[in-house]
C-alpha cells in the first residue's frame, strides 16, 4: 500500500520571505566580497592583488551588463512607435560604433532595439547640419514684423497693396510671401528689464573669514571613502560599518588663499577630536606655520570643547570658525576639493588598503591621487607647491591606527 506524500502548506507570506531572503544573500555576498579585496590588496604578492584588481573588473563589467539587460527589457515592452527617437548626433554616434565594431545592419537594429530599415535610412542620410536645411531665401525676422505691422496699422491694406509698398522702399516681396507673414504668428513681445526700486536697500554684513595671505585660513574637513560601491544592506541598522575594510575616512587641509593642499591624513575609522588635533599639530610643525583661522563644519570632531580649548591655548591661538548649517557653500573650498579627489582619482582605483595609504610610493594610490589632485587644482596660487622641505610631517601609531599627515606634493 503506498502511502500518500503529507500535503505541507507553504506559508502564506512565502514569496515576501523568498524577496528577502534573496536580498540579504546579496548584501553579505556584496560585504564578503569587498573584505576578500580588501585582503588581497594587503598581499605582499603581486600576483594576488592583480586577481584582486581583475575581480572587481569583472564583477563591475556583470553589473553593467545586468543593469543594460533590464533597461533593454524595459523598453522591449515599449511599441516602436511609441519609442523616442534618436537625435542626429545619437544616430551618427551609432553609425560610427557599428563601422567600428564591424557590426552588420540586422546586429546593429537589434542591439539598438529600432527596424533594419532605419539603419539603412540612417546610411543614407545626407551629413548635412541643421542649418543647411533652412531655406536661404528666407527673409529675416524684421520683414515679417514689418509686413504685419503694416497691417496692423492699415487693416485695409491686402497683400498686393503691401507688397507694392514695400517694393517702392527697394525691398521686394512677393504677395503670397506677405500672404504667409500674415498667417504667422506674431513673436513674444520681450520684456524690458524693471526699473530698480527706489528705497536703498540696506548692505547685508558678511561673515566671512577672509584671507590675507597663505596659510592664513585653512579649511579643514572629513570625508568618507567607500572602498565597495556603497554602505546600503536590507537589515537594521540598513548600512554597513563606516570602518575598514568597508570604507577609510579622509581628513583634508586646503589653504583658502592659494587652493593648495596643505596636508592630508588617513583613518581605518572615524577618528576622535583628540587624533584630529594631534594631526593638525604635526602639520603646521612640518609647516613651520600656524594658520590665524581654521574653517570647518560642525562635527562632532570640531564642534567640541577639546578642539576650542586645542586652539585657544597653542602658542599662537587659533580663531575656529564654522560654517552655517544647511547652508549651501559655506565651507565650498575644501568641499570642492574633495569632490575632485573623488571623482578624478580614488573612484577610478580599483580599491584603496590602509596598508597603501599609509606608505610612499607607486603602492600609495591616496597619497599620490591626494598629490596629484592638490598639484592639477592649486592653480596659479600653487606655484610654490612643493618646494618646501619637510614633505611627511610625522606618523603615530601609539593608538593602534595606522595614519600619516603629508603635504599635497607627494613623497620624497
Amino acid at each position: 500500500m503506498k502511502r500518500k506524500a503529507p500535503h505541507i502548506p507553504l506559508p502564506r507570506n512565502w514569496p515576501a520571505h523568498v524577496d528577502a531572503a534573496v536580498e540579504y544573500a546579496a548584501a553579505v555576498a556584496h560585504a564578503a566580497i569587498v573584505y576578500t579585496r580588501s585582503w588581497c590588496s594587503d598581499s605582499p604578492f603581486e600576483r594576488v592583488k592583480l586577481a584582486g584588481r581583475l575581480e572587481e573588473s569583472r564583477d563591475q563589467n556583470a553589473a553593467i551588463l545586468e543593469e543594460l539587460r533590464i533597461k533593454t527589457a524595459r523598453m522591449e515592452r515599449v511599441r516602436q512607435h511609441c519609442r523616442p527617437h534618436y537625435t542626429r548626433a545619437e544616430r551618427r554616434a551609432i553609425l560610427e560604433l557599428k563601422t567600428a565594431k564591424g557590426w552588420a545592419i540586422g546586429e546593429t537594429a537589434q542591439r539598438f532595439q529600432v527596424a533594419a530599415g532605419t539603419i539603412s535610412a540612417w546610411l543614407h542620410e545626407a551629413p548635412s547640419t541643421e542649418k543647411a536645411r533652412q531655406p536661404v531665401n528666407r527673409f529675416p525676422d524684421f520683414v515679417r514684423h514689418l509686413v504685419q505691422r503694416l497691417k496692423v496699422i492699415c487693416p485695409a491694406m491686402g497683400r498686393t497693396r503691401i507688397a507694392q509698398t514695400l517694393a517702392r522702399a527697394a525691398l521686394h516681396v512677393a504677395a503670397t510671401t506677405v500672404e504667409r507673414m500674415l498667417a504667422e504668428p506674431p513673436p513674444p513681445p520681450t520684456e524690458s528689464p524693471t526699473a530698480p526700486d527706489t528705497q536703498p536697500q540696506r548692505s547685508v554684513r558678511q561673515h566671512g573669514v577672509k584671507a590675507k595671505s597663505r596659510d592664513n585660513v585653512w579649511h579643514v574637513d572629513l570625508t568618507i571613502v567607500p572602498t565597495g560601491g556603497g554602505f546600503a544592506i536590507p537589515w537594521l541598522p540598513f548600512a554597513l560599518l563606516q570602518c575598514w575594510p568597508f570604507c577609510y575616512w579622509i581628513l583634508a587641509v586646503v589653504d583658502q588663499f592659494s587652493r593648495a593642499v596643505v596636508g592630508f591624513a588617513v583613518y581605518r575609522k572615524q577618528p576622535t577630536s583628540e587624533q584630529v588635533c594631534s594631526d593638525l599639530d604635526r602639520l603646521a610643525a612640518a609647516r613651520k606655520v600656524s594658520p590665524k583661522y581654521t574653517v570647518s563644519d560642525k562635527g562632532p570632531q570640531f564642534d567640541c570643547d577639546y578642539y576650542r580649548d586645542w586652539c585657544k591655548n597653542r602658542s599662537k591661538p587659533i580663531m575656529p570658525r564654522f560654517g552655517a548649517v544647511g547652508k549651501k557653500g559655506s565651507i565650498a573650498v575644501v568641499e570642492r576639493f574633495i569632490l575632485s579627489l573623488k571623482e578624478e582619482c580614488i573612484r577610478c582605483i580599483s580599491v584603496v588598503t590602509a596598508r597603501a595609504t599609509t606608505s610612499c610610493g607607486a603602492d600609495g594610490p591616496a597619497v599620490l591621487s591626494v598629490a596629484w589632485t592638490g598639484a592639477r587644482r592649486s592653480g596659479k596660487a600653487g606655484g610654490q607647491l612643493g618646494r618646501r622641505a619637510g614633505d611627511v610631517a610625522s606618523s603615530s601609531r601609539k593608538t593602534g591606527t595606522p595614519r600619516r599627515v603629508l603635504r599635497s606634493s607627494g613623497c620624497q
